[in-house]
């Protein structure tokens, strides 16, 4: 990271820049005049016009090329980082990690519900997830860990599904090889095998996207469930799912 981005950076965590260079795009200069001290903004002004963002015509401030493309950036690293603090703060025990090429995208994770286990129902987020696949068309999943009931389960549905793909690491195809009926799917069955641990669990379809994230201890917990149905996360969802499978290697 150059010193610009740095620059940059300092910008984007300071909210009085962010508040004129706003109100310098609203042409309302006057509702800033009236928020800060004038010192404040000679300051701010002084440093925004140095980086080319804002420059004065006509007696009248206005953003430049950079200053409007920059402050779109800005708008978009502030919802994503949004969107992380209040990821985390659903999964305070957690490690929320997503692959580099998706943090600047997490604004699309829209309309998030988390399922939970609970002393009364363990199995609640199993049966919400499993209710969610009977209602679709294909599944394409991400998982870093094998429980002895996907078999059966995948048996159950993939009669009714144009295509179930499967990104996984190789002991969980170790074990999902041993499965006797496996070939009996392969016409819409489909398996890859990742080199390395995917940092969390996805599975997305044409109806929802879940994704299960690891503890803090180290093991990945199933039975805390981040689900959506908005477009534009399930689509967020199938492009992590394509950057996983884009990395593995077909074995089924």
């Amino acid at each position: 990271m150059n010193m610009r981005c740095f620059k940059i950076l300092d910008i984007a965590i300071n909210e009085k820049t962010i508040n004129i260079l706003e109100a310098v795009e609203k042409n309302d200069f006057s509702s800033v005049k009236k928020k800060y001290p004038k010192s404040t903004l000679y300051h701010l002004i002084s440093k925004l016009k140095s980086e080319n963002l804002i420059e004065k015509r006509d007696d009248e401030y206005c953003l430049t090329h950079r200053g409007s493309v920059y402050l779109k950036m800005l708008r978009k690293f502030g919802r994503c980082m949004e969107k992380f603090q209040e990821i985390s703060k659903m999964f305070p025990e957690h490690v929320v990690e997503f692959p580099e090429e998706f943090v600047m995208r997490l604004d699309e994770l829209e309309c998030l519900e988390v399922i939970s286990a609970d002393k009364t129902n363990v199995l609640r987020p199993l049966r919400v997830l499993t209710n969610l696949i009977t209602q679709s068309k294909e599944i394409r999943a991400v998982s870093p860990m094998f429980y002895p009931d996907y078999p059966s389960v995948f048996e159950k549905i993939v009669e009714k599904m144009k295509g179930i793909e499967l990104v996984v690491s190789e002991n969980v195809w170790k074990l999902i090889e041993i499965y006797d009926h496996t070939e009996d799917f392969s016409e819409k069955f489909s398996v890859y095998v990742v080199n390395e641990q995917p940092e969390l669990a996805v599975t997305v379809s044409d109806v929802f996207l879940s994704m299960n994230f690891y503890r803090s201890s180290g093991d990945l917990d199933f039975l805390r469930t981040l689900i959506s149905k908005n477009e534009r996360a399930l689509k967020f969802g199938s492009d992590l799912f394509e950057f996983y499978r884009e990395q593995a290697e077909k074995v089924l």
